[in-house]
């Protein structure tokens, strides 16, 4: 599903004004690799968790955050300003089917 909104979305980048075209160009293929990264992350979180035991010397021990939940959490953010720049670019050229159906990553 992923990749048919981003065809769509590609679509629709070619049609701004050349003057907006590489810097939406530039979101998307950003936005891509963020939904890439995120999936993987995803998966191992949902395999490991979202904390794992520590032991700082002998008296120091408990659960932290796992390192991949930080990046998750990080990417995440990052992903929906990405998404919110993308989608005020192209609300003006996207077709309306597009824009009703999808709001663009709303």
């Amino acid at each position: 599903m992923a990749s048919k909104l981003f065809a769509r979305t590609r679509q629709n980048v070619g049609k701004l004004p050349e003057s907006e075209k590489e810097r939406a160009e530039s979101l998307l293929n950003n936005l891509i690799f963020q939904h890439q990264q995120l999936k993987k992350l995803q998966a191992v979180i949902r395999k490991n968790g979202w904390s794992e035991e520590y032991q700082n010397g002998q008296n120091q021990s408990g659960r932290k955050k796992t390192a991949e939940g930080d990046a998750y959490n990080s990417l995440i953010k990052s992903y929906t300003a990405t998404m919110k720049q993308l989608n005020e670019m192209l609300e003006s050229v996207a077709d309306e089917e597009d824009v009703l159906e999808n709001k663009y990553f709303k």
